[in-house]
């Protein structure tokens, strides 16, 4: 082995060729060491990573809260300590990215908040978050930033998913607020039903009595007109016979005293303080009032009313309210059960329902209130006047005819004993009277007709005022569970919980066939009411037409009484007796006459009456049907609520769940093998690559070729560049390896990581050795492709498997370099995780490469040697200086 101590006593002797060798050593753990070192932690230092964001975003409202997601990212991003962040406006950002200040550029649009409350909507807007990168800048740079966008946009995502399920789960709890109030109000109306039920009985039940009695009221009335009729005619033969019997009796002095007493209490009657003046006044009076209260406007508290435009107006507002609840049936009945293919067809319903305009149900319970105050005014109205009438009316009637028929008497015995004149003002005075007495006759006819119409008509509004307040009850009610129907937002979870909905459909149907009926009752009243109106209108026409006469019956009253102090004054003589026969049997005509007159029409009201009763008795059954059904409806519609507004409530809605909605999944990362950063993740691919340059180096200055004496064999020269080499190669790796060590790298298995060092650092020398010997400095140049190949190939940087460039030609090349099995090699030595196998793959590859090299490197210098291609020359070369 003369040759290979030579060849260290050559280097020995030279110290530049000493120090280069040396320096050679360190090569390897210098490039390892700066290449690691700058990129040992990039993603750790993140927070280094400058990033513009921009928030133009405008907080809105939505169901009742302030969504201001653009400044709530801001403050979130500004505790977040991933990415460098900078907050500026538009123009700072755009100047920042062009001038390599900042790497990424997040904008928050002006309509982020508000894209987000459009969830709900029928095309619903996605909330957009904008970066843009400056790849030129550095792509690494780019890729970071662009995975802090995402989980930028994924944390974003997850807020606002869970704003929505809190705002959905409070929506949820209203409604099943909104069901237990529903549940308590068609518990009441169902009480309130069955209240109504039981009164209804009552109330057919004194019907069906009174109906009897009509009947045989009417059955009474039929024979009454003939023996009025017969007591008419006698009382009129009555009359002329007493009218005779006066005539004929000489006793001038008695009568005329009864002609002076009968015009002096006329006079009275008419211009007296209670006579017939003030009482026809009173009449007037009153028949204007009432026609006020009909057509006009009269003051009941402090509201003024108007009956026929009231009664107008309740019938158009019963007929909107009949309309509505027709509308609303519909589109109840409409509805389907919900399930997931008919969630869009119930929120459209909800949407007509909330179409329906409750205010008309408040306007018609104000107009049935009011009507109910006008009924009340107008029955004490009729009532007042009903009694002011037969009062005035029978005491004008019974005093002007007793007064005229006894005038007339005398006048007729003495009209020998009066002037022309006289006769002519007295016989003027009695024709007024006689008039008077008509006109009052046909208006008291009238007044007593009119009367029996509004007892009749005070007799009906009992029971319809009872159902007004009874529906004033049930349009509150309705209205206010309407109201909170609408007031409760459905979505798709709170429609899957509603199962009682057909017996909805069905108590709705039978409310609105109910009211229907109803309706009809309405519209009939009203046109009583128009009907009474006209009548009151004709009466007060007739009242003022009889104001305007009597003046005209006063003065003549006057006239007449004067000429009645004449005649007492010239005849006293005239028998009393005869008189006051006559003035009675004038009274008994007159009084059988009127009652006479009113037997038709007592006998039409009673037919009406007993028309009317009957219809009811009729219709009692309808009415308890309907009823019972409302009952029933309003029990199973409490029912159904209850049960709805249980499962509603029985759901969790808390804040837990409303995470869980918005983020139901979590992401738990384990370790199969642990590799602390990106210095740790490339440390096999550089310390690989620092060892091949080392061996490259040394075959670039070092004298491969040369001969270290004249007389050495092939296999001494062999021997003699294997031992330098395989010292250098070995120094390399235990020089890198050590001072990586010490500079921070700890591989979990340290002997594994210098042997996997010297078999690869061993390998890549021998290999280069031969190509520099067999093609000197074309071999070294092949030595350096060889090594930009398996930079490529080796699977360093990027998972070999997506390594597809050159048509998968580093794919095809990797399982035959012997760096390949050096990075495997490091990584299960430096962070396990491959299985022990793997160094035993490594060494044994890396020992097959090493025996390959150096078969062909003695191969190769055996033939140099042989062929004389070499020789020993002792001239130093330039390193050797």
């Amino acid at each position: 082995m003369k040759m290979v101590a030579e060849e260290f006593n050559n280097i020995r002797k030279h110290k530049i060729l000493t120090a280069t060798i040396i320096a050679i050593m360190i090569i390897p753990f210098l490039y390892s060491l700066f290449f690691l070192k700058s990129v040992w932690d990039p993603y750790g230092n993140t927070k280094y990573l400058p990033v513009a964001v921009v928030n133009n975003d405008k907080p809105v409202k939505y169901q009742g809260k302030t969504f201001k997601v653009g400044e709530d990212l801001e403050k979130e991003l500004r505790e977040n300590k991933d990415l460098g962040w900078h907050f500026v406006n538009a123009k700072e950002a755009k100047y920042g990215l062009s001038h390599k200040k900042y790497y990424m550029v997040i904008t928050i649009p002006k309509n982020f908040s508000k894209n987000a409350t459009t969830v709900l909507d029928k095309h619903p807007k996605k909330m957009q978050l904008t970066y843009n990168t400056n790849d030129a800048l550095n792509y690494i740079g780019k890729v970071i930033g662009e995975e802090g966008a995402k989980q930028v946009n994924s944390s974003v995502r997850d807020s606002v998913s869970e704003a929505y399920a809190t705002t959905m789960f409070d929506t949820v709890k209203k409604v099943g607020k909104g069901f237990n109030k529903a549940a308590k109000g068609a518990t009441q109306l169902s009480d309130g039903a069955y209240t109504l039920s039981d009164g209804l009985k009552v109330y057919t039940a004194g019907v069906d009595q009174v109906n009897d009695g009509v009947i045989q009221l009417k059955n009474g009335v039929a024979p009454l007109s003939a023996g009025v009729l017969k007591l008419t005619t006698g009382a009129s033969v009555l009359a002329d016979g007493s009218n005779q019997l006066a005539s004929g009796v000489k006793q001038y002095t008695d009568g005329a005293g009864q002609l002076n007493a009968g015009i002096q209490k006329l006079n009275g009657s008419v211009n007296g303080k209670n006579g017939l003046s003030s009482g026809v006044s009173a009449l007037v009076k009153g028949g204007n009032d009432l026609n006020n209260v009909f057509n006009g406007k009269v003051v009941v508290g402090n509201t003024t009313t108007n009956l026929v435009q009231s009664a107008n107006a309740l019938a158009e507002n019963s007929e909107k309210i009949n309309q509505a609840i027709a509308k609303m049936n519909k589109e109840v009945a409409s509805i389907k059960v919900p399930n997931k293919a008919d969630i869009d067809g119930l929120i459209a319903a909800k949407k007509e329902l909330n179409s329906i305009n409750l205010s008309d149900l408040t306007a018609a319970s104000g107009q049935i209130t009011n009507m109910s105050k006008k009924l009340d005014a107008v029955q004490g109205q009729a009532n007042s006047f009903g009694v002011i009438l037969n009062q005035n009316l029978t005491a004008i009637g019974t005093d002007s005819g007793t007064a005229a028929q006894e005038v007339a008497a005398v006048l007729q015995a003495n009209q020998d004993k009066l002037s022309d004149t006289d006769k002519a003002k007295l016989q003027d005075a009695i024709n007024k009277n006689q008039d008077v007495v008509a006109k009052t006759t046909a208006i008291g006819t009238a007044a007593k007709q009119f009367n029996s119409q509004m007892q009749e008509l005070v007799n009906e509004l009992g029971p319809a005022k009872e159902q007004m307040t009874n529906l004033m009850k049930e349009a509150d009610k309705l209205s206010s569970n309407l109201a909170t129907l609408k007031n409760a937002p459905i979505n798709a979870d709170s429609l899957e919980k509603i199962s009682k909905l057909p017996e909805l459909q069905a108590g709705v149907g039978e409310l609105s066939a109910n009211y229907s009926n109803f309706n009809s009752g309405i519209k009939a009243y009203s046109g009583k009411i128009k009907a009474a109106a006209n009548g009151s209108a004709q009466l007060s026409a007739g009242l003022n037409e009889l104001g305007s006469q009597t003046p005209a019956l006063t003065s003549g009253v006057s006239q007449l009484a004067s000429g009645g102090s004449q005649l007492a004054a010239s005849s006293g003589e005239l028998n009393s007796g005869a008189s006051q026969v006559s003035s009675g049997a004038g009274q008994l005509a007159g009084g059988l006459g009127q009652m006479n007159a009113q037997v038709p029409t007592l006998t039409n009201g009673v037919n009406q009456l007993a028309s009317g009763t009957q219809q009811l008795v009729a219709n009692s059954g309808q009415l308890i049907d309907g009823a019972n059904k409302i009952s029933e409806g309003n029990g199973t519609l409490a029912k159904s609520l209850s049960a709805g507004a249980k499962e509603v409530n029985s759901q969790n809605l808390n804040s837990a769940n409303a995470n869980m909605f918005a983020a139901p999944t979590t992401l738990k990362h384990k370790n199969y093998s642990y590799v602390p950063n990106y210095g740790y993740a490339l440390a096999p691919y550089m310390l690989s690559v620092a060892l091949y340059v080392g061996a490259l180096v040394f075959n670039l200055v070092y004298p491969i070729r040369r001969l270290s004496t004249p007389d050495g064999s092939a296999t001494e020269w062999f021997f003699s560049k294997v031992s330098i080499g395989a010292v250098v190669a070995v120094g390399n790796a235990i020089v890198e390896v050590g001072l990586m060590m010490l500079a921070g790298l700890h591989p979990d298995h340290p002997f594994a990581t210098f042997m996997n060092a010297i078999s690869f650092s061993l390998a890549a020398m021998f290999i280069i050795m031969v190509l520099a010997m067999l093609f000197s400095n074309p071999g070294r140049f092949i030595g350096m492709i060889f090594l930009v190949i398996q930079l490529g190939a080796c699977g360093g940087s990027f998972p070999i498997q997506i390594t597809k460039g050159m048509n998968g030609f580093f794919q095809a090349i990797n399982p035959y370099l012997p760096m390949t099995y050096s990075v495997y090699g490091f990584r299960e030595s430096l962070s396990s995780g491959l299985g022990s196998s793997q160094m035993t793959i490594s060494l044994t590859v890396q020992l097959i490469f090493i025996v390959a090299s150096l078969l062909l490197l003695w191969i190769s210098m055996s033939y140099l040697r042989t062929s004389g291609k070499v020789s020993y020359s002792e001239e130093p070369t330039s390193i050797e200086d």
